[in-house]
């Protein structure tokens, strides 16, 4: 499930759609054919590959094995009578290179369904992890095979949203109202058909590529002091879809490069086929929609106590218990006139409904003078007395280890950085081991971090000198004081070649921007789905081997965002400042990492 799964929309009813002909351009309307009848209830959609499927037989059929057909116009529209069938349906096109499929996006017995590449995707996706072998077999003799409820296919279709990112945006597509399978569109060659334009599929194998504008290449060493023109370049993304019918998963491995830009991702997703597995999705998506509800609701007067019902009371959240993090949560949240607060389940990529135990990724959003910031993060959620809660990550501290594309007035690089910042002086050493390395000591941070709510962290890192894949498995190994070692494991995130750089900043010493607002400017990657973009940093106080460290939070920023502002305080923990680190943060949606560097001593 994605931020666009399970969107509702009002549908018209039939009489206000043949109002006139207007509203049946996309489906052929024209000439006497306005005085004709009209069947009763009908499926009208766009056939096309980036070029209009014309007179091409259309085939729904639903359930039961009832079907109708109709023929595709010159512009690949049709419109298939629908009387004495049941939804959800399935639509087969017969094109010249073969059959295309698409399925129901909703309940409706009239409604929009087009067949395209992408729809015959997610179409073949879904069937494929419910454990069909043959697609064309189902629609040759359905009986028995259920069809993909609407709710269903709708996370099938983000998780093509998902695939098709980068070039939807370039094609002007909002993904959150653009429905791949319902929303109407022309094969005119601009918006989707656009995107269809630039896609070949061969089996289970995606290529997507076309031109692109981007940023232009920087100067390894060099730290440019404003923006650079857009030059126009050829990005290609290759995409390989994979399956798990056991664990009912499709794993989505992509590779994007333009330019001298090249990113890798690895992520795997759950896909709903049954009651159970759908009713857990909402369910957890509920939860964390009431906690951000119930944030709006009490806006300043929120309390930790407010959020504790959605909370797993067994939650081990980066080093917090279920307490201590509803405590940083109400911290963070702390909303002001004019702030709103949102929540949704991500995906899932691990769902055991028998035993009431998932694994995934969510978010909370922060919308403020019309931008919209995101926090995406990885925890458990668990079934507690039929109801399924929060349950954090497993953790006794933030814990990662990311391949991380790093720029600075210096230059750029990109370190393989592990990371274990426990709570302070809960243990003497870490080591990591995984893909080339066993066993390595991790060294002590040199300052202790203390977050919005006060809760005090020092623990350990380690920095790789070389890329595994993304996707790869480490250990991380802690020392308590007393008692064995503890073992947690944690998988790289996708990695990119991509970097941002910072165009814009001002000038001097940390007691130049100290107790003032500045405005940082930054370009974005060409090959990265964002997710993020903050600007962050942290303020030092006292001695660098002994004394604190202080986040700060930029304001609001929306994923297309290229400059903004931040406040740098005077003090941290009460003594007075006297070094500021800032950072451009861009994240992308399967685990990038992108940081630009301003630092005043």
């Amino acid at each position: 499930m994605t931020a666009s799964a399970h969107r509702w929309r009002l549908q018209a009813p039939a009489a206000a759609l043949v109002a006139s002909c207007a509203a049946f351009a996309l489906f052929g309307c024209g000439g006497s054919d306005d005085h004709e009848a009209k069947p009763a209830t009908y499926v009208a959609g766009v056939a096309a590959t980036g070029a209009p499927i014309a007179n091409a037989t259309v085939t729904l059929k639903d359930g039961r094995g009832n079907s109708q057909s109709a023929t595709t116009a010159a512009d690949g529209s049709f419109r298939a009578p629908s009387t004495g069938l049941s939804p959800p349906y399935l639509l087969r096109v017969d094109a010249p290179a073969g059959y295309l499929y698409s399925v129901s996006a909703d309940g409706l017995r009239t409604t929009t369904i087009n067949v395209t590449t992408l729809t015959d995707l997610a179409t073949r996706v879904w069937f494929t992890v419910y454990g069909a072998t043959s697609l064309d077999a189902v629609f040759t003799n359905p009986s028995g095979i259920a069809f993909p409820t609407s709710t269903q296919i709708e996370d099938v279709e983000a998780l093509i949203d998902g695939v098709f990112a980068l070039w939807l945006a370039d094609a002007g597509i909002d993904g959150s109202t653009n429905n791949l399978i319902s929303t109407p569109f022309r094969a005119d060659g601009t918006g989707i058909d656009a995107v269809l334009e630039q896609t070949t599929v061969d089996g289970w194998v995606i290529t997507i590529s076309g031109l692109v504008p981007t940023v232009g290449a920087t100067k390894a060493g060099a730290y440019p002091t404003s923006a650079r023109p857009l030059q126009a370049v050829e990005r290609t993304q290759v995409t390989t879809l994979s399956f798990d019918n056991e664990g009912k998963t499709v794993t989505v491995e992509s590779e994007v490069t333009a330019g001298t830009e090249v990113s890798a991702s690895v992520a795997t997703t759950v896909v709903p086929t049954s009651t159970a597995t759908e009713t857990a999705f909402q369910q957890i998506d509920a939860d964390i929609k009431a906690i951000a509800e119930t944030a709006n609701q009490k806006g300043e007067a929120l309390t930790a106590d407010d959020l504790l019902p959605f909370i797993d009371p067994d939650l081990l959240m980066q080093g917090l218990n279920q307490r201590e993090w509803a405590d940083l949560m109400v911290a963070q949240i702390g909303l002001t006139e004019g702030v709103t607060f949102g929540g949704y389940l991500i995906d899932l990529d691990q769902l055991d409904t028998v035993n009431g135990t998932a694994h995934g990724y969510f978010t909370f959003t922060e919308t403020a003078n019309g931008q919209t910031a995101t926090n995406r993060e990885e925890s458990r959620f668990r079934l507690v007395d039929g109801k399924w809660l929060l349950s954090g990550d497993g953790r006794p501290g933030y814990m990662y280890v990311k391949a991380e594309s790093i720029t600075d007035q210096g230059g750029s690089n990109t370190p393989v950085m592990v990371n274990a910042s426990t709570r302070e002086g809960a243990y003497l050493s870490a080591t990591v081991s995984g893909w080339t390395w066993t066993d390595l000591p991790m060294l002590p941070d040199d300052e202790t971090s203390v977050d919005e709510a006060g809760h005090r962290f020092r623990g350990f890192w380690r920095s790789l000198d070389s890329v595994p894949p993304a996707g790869t498995a480490f250990t991380i190994r802690l020392q308590p004081p007393g008692g064995p070692s503890e073992e947690y494991v944690v998988t790289m995130n996708a990695a990119t070649g991509a970097f941002v750089w910072i165009t814009s900043a001002p000038e001097g010493t940390a007691a130049d921007v100290i107790g003032k607002t500045i405005t940082l400017a930054w370009t974005l990657p060409a090959t990265v789905v964002i997710d993020e973009v903050n600007l962050q940093g942290a303020v030092h106080a006292g001695p660098l081997e002994t004394g604190v460290e202080c986040d700060i939070w930029g304001e609001t920023l929306g994923t297309t965002a290229t400059s903004g502002e931040i406040f740098i305080p005077t003090t941290c923990g009460g003594e007075a400042v006297n070094w500021v680190d800032l950072a451009v943060n861009v994240e992308g949606v399967n685990g990038e990492e992108l940081t630009a560097f301003r630092i005043y001593q």
